[in-house]
């Protein structure tokens, strides 16, 4: 089932571990979802989000809520007072208006985006998601410099 993730002009992959759709034609007009696992939702949705790993607001999705997550692909339509992730990316296709606060944020080339941004460091967003799982993404290590060798003896005087 997890492969209705992948691929697909509207969905970004999520992974095989277990999930939560809200499927297209669904509306929540108050609640909160808390998930430690991928989310998905494609109706309309208003109230709290959180999750500890990745969200993805489908083409035909309208979310009104505030938002804590690991990650964010957003194709549909998005208003939140407060958007809390390690990479934020607004589609083609999104329409966003609120206020982000990520350590990565992508607007691709068409995407409609009204409102505030704050870039943060990793220490600042490991506070602000407080007791929910830190996200650390590892630095690649620097490549070591070639050693140097010569054919000049060291003289000692």
């Amino acid at each position: 089932m997890a492969n209705q993730f992948n691929g697909g002009t509207n969905g970004s992959a999520i992974s095989d571990r277990d999930f939560t759709i809200i499927a297209k034609g669904t509306q929540i007009l108050e609640g909160t979802l808390n998930s430690k696992n991928d989310i998905r939702i494609d109706g309309d949705f208003q109230g709290t989000v959180k999750t500890e790993a990745k969200l993805v607001l489908g083409d035909s999705s309208s979310v009104k809520a505030d938002i804590s997550c690991a990650e964010i692909d957003i194709y549909g339509k998005c208003e939140c007072d407060k958007l809390v992730a390690h990479l934020v990316t607004l589609r083609t296709s999104s329409s966003f208006k609120g206020s982000i606060v990520a350590v990565e944020l992508l607007i691709e080339r068409g995407a409609v985006f009204n409102g505030s941004s704050q870039v943060v460091s990793e220490e600042e967003y490991n506070k602000l998601v407080g007791g929910e799982k830190k996200v650390v993404i590892p630095q690649p290590r620097p490549t070591p410099a070639p050693s140097v060798t010569t054919n000049n003896p060291v003289v000692n005087n």
